[in-house]
């Protein structure tokens, strides 16, 4: 069965946009996990942030993966301080609250890791987690969160999902985004143009996807809020001019 230039054209189209819709679902998905973290058990503040605190930015729901930590004595004497973490527990109302109360030598970095799972995401959604450090001269008190997004699928490890959803979108996009361009009954000229528009819409799809998964909510909402009103526009005009 042998099938037009326009429906493959079409089809090409549908990937494409598929590849497209991949990539905005994840990146608002792990967005959304860091904005809710970032409102978990906020009350204590802190003298800056304690940037060697790690979580999985997903799990699966048969994995148990940890949340690390690690803090260091810059001194030259010995320190004593408490390390505190609070984390669901199934519930953002029911909170696991675990402290530890260390004690260095001059120069000792401490790690620590707590096991996390499926059964303590919050609304069968999202883990969240805030660790805190009391303040002990010269170490001022730290704080940090995360928000670990939970993949309700019992075979892969939450990592290796996300980069099989990665490699999926990426893929759709390339295929579909070549069946377009060999199909389209377009002129050389607009179609070359509308090419490197679609390249353009993947790079900053992947900008939002990227910075999900490296920064805060605050900067990936604002390029996710950017992509969603350019996605929009776009289903506008084609809508318009169909």
């Amino acid at each position: 069965m042998k099938f037009s230039q326009q429906a493959k054209a079409s089809f090409g189209l549908s990937l494409y946009a598929a590849g497209i819709a991949l990539g905005l679902v994840l990146a608002l998905f792990l967005t959304w996990a860091d904005f809710e973290a970032a409102f978990f058990d906020s009350a204590l503040k802190a003298d800056q942030e304690m940037k060697s605190f790690s979580c999985p930015l997903a799990i699966t729901s048969n994995e148990t993966a940890q949340i690390t930590a690690k803090i260091s004595n810059p001194s030259e004497r010995p320190l004593k301080t408490v390390l505190r973490l609070a984390q669901t527990e199934g519930s953002v109302i029911v909170i696991k609250r675990l402290e530890e109360r260390l004690e260095f030598t001059p120069g000792q970095t401490l790690q620590f890791s707590w096991p996390v799972q499926a059964s303590d995401a919050a609304w069968g959604r999202f883990v969240m987690a805030r660790v805190y450090s009391l303040a002990s001269s010269p170490l001022p008190s730290m704080t940090s969160y995360c928000g670990i997004l939970l993949i309700n699928f019992p075979f892969l490890s939450g990592r290796q999902v996300i980069a099989l959803l990665i490699v999926l979108a990426l893929g759709l996009v390339t295929i579909g985004g070549r069946m377009w361009a060999a199909n389209t009954a377009q002129t050389t000229l607009v179609a070359e143009k509308n090419s490197r528009l679609m390249l353009a819409y993947i790079i900053v799809v992947a900008i939002a996807v990227a910075l999900s998964m490296l920064t805060g909510w605050a900067i990936a909402g604002l390029v996710l809020v950017v992509n969603i009103v350019l996605t929009m526009v776009i289903l506008a005009y084609r809508a318009s001019h169909s």
